[in-house]
């Protein structure tokens, strides 16, 4: 067990956080791995606070780039990585210190493509919360194929970090540029290319819900992209759910049905979806017009349909 492992940061503005994200990397206790710190245009000191760190351990690689998003900066961080294993980690969030050493443990004991740990909420008032994932999915014996359905229908969190990857499921794979919700994006690629998928039922990562610079926080304009990129990312899943499974397909098309209505409807009172784009959603809910939807969101596609907004 002594693969290396690319731990990649995408940096910006998390001066408040970016030590402890990277001293979380330098505590653990499995050792063999590359840290790719990528500062993506970050206005404040993080790309010096970055360089200073890699000129004490030649571990820690520094890419500096123009600003691009965190799709660029996870991309960026790909094209230069040498693990055998791949792992994200975001620059306000950190690492348990076995978060590592229990990964490539799990996934070379098991033979697993993929593996995911359970991860923390860090709450602003400083408290941590298990995630509530846990309660259904922490069972060790769930079968690939279940958990690929899972993560299809998004009941498993499909988010790209707080799992390790083998390098072999990204060789070809990149994150959508220019495009929010990426880590809905990409999932479903990546759990269909993973033929044997684990859950560890151990804490590995802690997620952190303090920054007032991060996407949650967002105003209300990126609030309609970020639902409109939903839309998008669930057509992914939907995509990918013919090829592997189709039992969760009504399931999924709900999901997309709601994201989509949901952005035309936002975007009435904050315009900022071109005509291509909101065509592309009455196109869709028309395709899916059979689609079980509650009757509050029934009368609403039933308008968007017939263009009544």
């Amino acid at each position: 067990m002594n693969g290396l492992i690319s731990i990649i940061v995408p940096v910006y503005k998390v001066e408040k956080y970016i030590h402890r994200c990277i001293e979380s990397a330098l505590a653990q206790t499995y050792r063999n791995w590359e840290l790719i710190l990528v500062d993506d245009g970050s206005p404040d000191r993080c790309g010096q606070i970055c360089d200073s760190y890699a000129s004490e351990d030649s571990r820690i690689h520094v890419i500096h780039k123009r600003n691009g998003g965190l799709s660029s900066a996870r991309n960026a961080g790909l094209k230069i990585c040498k693990g055998d294993y791949i792992t994200f980690l975001d620059s306000d969030d950190y690492l348990m210190p076995n978060a590592l050493e229990d990964l490539i443990h799990a996934s070379v004991s098991q033979k697993a493509d993929l593996v995911m740990g359970i991860n923390f909420l860090l709450r602003p008032d400083g408290s941590l919360q298990q995630d509530t994932w846990v309660t259904q999915y922490g069972n060790s014996d769930i079968s690939s194929h279940e958990l690929r359905r899972a993560f299809l229908r998004d009941s498993l969190p499909n988010y790209a970090w707080g799992k390790l990857y083998h390098a072999s499921l990204l060789s070809h794979l990149r994150f959508p540029e220019g495009q929010n919700m990426e880590d809905l994006w990409i999932m479903p690629h990546l759990v269909e290319s993973a033929r044997k998928m684990v859950i560890l039922t151990k804490n590995v990562y802690v997620y952190s819900q303090e920054n007032s610079e991060s996407i949650l926080h967002a105003g209300r304009e990126k609030s309609v992209n970020t639902r409109y990129c939903q839309f998008l990312a669930f057509l992914e899943h939907i995509k990918i759910a013919r090829k592997v499974d189709k039992t969760d397909l009504p399931i999924i098309i709900k999901r997309t049905s709601h994201a989509a209505i949901r952005a035309y409807l936002m975007n009435r009172q904050y315009p900022c979806l071109s005509d291509k784009e909101k065509d592309e959603i009455r196109r869709f809910l028309t395709k899916y017009s059979k689609c079980s939807l509650s009757p509050g969101l029934l009368v609403k596609r039933f308008l968007i349909i017939h263009d009544f907004f």
